[in-house]
C-alpha cells in the first residue's frame, strides 16, 4: 500500500469520527499537537564542525482519537490511538519511502472501581513517574537526550490503581517475551511476565513524588548529540522524581541508576536532574533544567564518561491552546582521551493544541 493510500484512509477515518464525536455523547474525541521550532543546531567534537545550520523541526507533533463508554455496572471502555505526524517535511525522513503517521500511545482497556487494565502499546510507568519534571519535552532539551528509561513499549499489559487516600496511584506493566530474548539476558523468554515496570505516585497540595523500577525492557538514550554515544539496550532502571508547584513557581528534583541487564555486562549509569520554573509576568513563564548521566563500566567508554545538557528557556501563552516560545540550550559528552562532543541549539517556536 503506498503512502498517499495510507495518508487517505487515516484521513477519512479520522474525518468520520470527526462527525460521529459531534453527533453522540461519549464518541470519540479527535485531539493533537503542533508543536514547530525553527532552530539553529550546530555541533562540533573537538575542532571539527559537523552540523551549523537552520532547520525546522516537528519535535513529537501529534494527532489521535480516543475514545470512553459507559458498560453497565461501574464498568467502562476506554481506548486510545495516537501518531506522530511532521510538519516539516510531511513524513519521518522526509523521503518518498518514508512513514506519513508513526504509533504512539495505542491501547484499549476497562476500568472500575477496581481501577484499569489496558493493553497495547504506550508509555511505560518509570516513564510517566517523570511527572511535570521536563520543563522541555519533545523538544531537543528533552530528557531522553541524556538517559535511559524514557520508553514507549510494545506488548504491555498494564493495571493502575484507584487513587488511593486521595493521593496515592499505583501502575504495574507485564511483558511477555513472545519467543524472544527480550531482556538480554541470552535466555529464550515465553513467559506473560518475562519483563516489567512498576511505579508508586504520591500527589497532593502541589507535591508530586514518584518512584519506579523497569526491569529487562529495552531501553535507550537518543544522546541527543551527532557522534554522542547511542545507548540502546537492556537496562534494570530506578528512578525518583520529587516536583513542587506553586501559583507561580515550580521545582523537580530526578534521580536515577541504570544496569546494563544483557549477559556479561556491568555498565552502570547514574543519572541526576533538576528544572524550574518561574512566573515574571502576566502569561509568562521563565524554565530552566539541567541534566546529567555518568557511565561506567561501559564496552566502549571510559569509566566517567558524562552526558549533560543545561537549557534555558521562556514562553507566553496566548490563550489556553497556544504558546509561543524560546529556548536555548547546551549538551556535551566528555570523555577521558577523546575529544568533548558538543551541541548547542538555539530554537524559536510555537505550539497549538487541538
Amino acid at each position: 500500500m503506498t503512502m498517499t493510500k495510507k495518508a487517505l484512509i487515516a484521513g477519512s477515518f479520522l474525518a468520520a469520527t470527526a462527525v460521529t464525536g459531534t453527533a453522540m455523547a461519549g464518541a470519540p474525541v479527535i485531539y493533537g499537537k503542533a508543536l514547530l521550532t525553527l532552530e539553529n543546531q550546530k555541533s562540533e567534537q573537538g575542532a571539527t564542525t559537523t552540523v551549523d545550520a537552520w532547520k525546522i523541526e516537528s519535535n513529537a507533533s501529534r494527532i489521535g482519537v480516543k475514545g470512553k463508554h459507559e458498560i453497565g455496572n461501574g464498568l467502562s471502555a476506554f481506548y486510545k490511538a495516537e501518531f506522530e505526524i511532521y510538519f516539516d517535511d510531511g513524513d519521518k525522513g522526509g523521503n518518498a519511502s518514508s512513514e506519513t503517521f508513526v504509533q504512539r500511545n495505542i491501547y484499549a482497556g476497562l476500568g472500575g472501581s477496581f481501577g484499569a487494565v489496558q493493553v497495547g502499546k504506550f508509555d511505560t510507568p518509570l516513564k510517566a513517574a517523570q511527572g511535570k519534571f521536563d520543563r522541555f519535552g519533545d523538544l531537543k532539551s528533552d530528557i531522553k537526550h541524556t538517559m535511559v528509561g524514557e520508553d514507549r513499549e510494545s506488548n504491555l499489559i498494564q493495571y493502575t490503581s484507584p487513587t488511593i487516600a486521595d493521593s496515592v496511584k499505583l501502575k504495574v506493566a507485564l511483558q511477555p517475551g513472545e519467543g524472544k530474548d527480550t531482556d538480554g539476558d541470552g535466555k529464550v523468554d515465553k513467559g506473560v511476565a518475562d519483563n516489567f515496570a512498576a511505579s508508586v505516585e504520591y500527589k497532593t497540595d502541589g507535591l508530586f513524588v514518584a518512584l519506579a523500577q523497569q526491569n529487562g525492557m529495552k531501553s535507550k538514550s537518543q544522546s541527543g548529540l551527532k557522534g554522542g554515544t547511542k545507548f540502546d539496550t537492556n537496562y534494570d532502571v530506578t528512578r525518583l522524581v520529587a516536583v513542587y508547584a506553586a501559583d507561580n513557581f515550580s521545582v523537580g528534583g530526578l534521580y536515577q541508576v541504570a544496569d546494563n541487564a544483557t549477559l556479561g555486562s556491568n555498565e552502570e549509569q547514574t543519572s541526576y536532574g533538576l528544572s524550574g520554573s518561574i512566573a515574571v509576568g502576566a502569561d509568562v513563564t521563565i524554565e530552566a533544567q539541567y541534566t546529567m548521566t555518568e557511565v561506567d563500566n561501559h564496552a566502549s567508554l571510559a569509566n566517567g564518561t558524562e552526558v549533560s545538557q543545561i537549557t534555558l528557556g521562556a514562553e507566553k501563552k496566548l490563550n489556553k491552546r497556544t504558546k509561543v516560545f524560546g529556548y536555548l540550550s547546551s549538551a556535551s559528552q566528555e570523555e577521558t582521551g577523546v575529544a568533548d562532543v558538543e551541541e548547542d541549539v538555539l530554537g524559536l517556536g510555537i505550539e497549538v493544541k487541538f
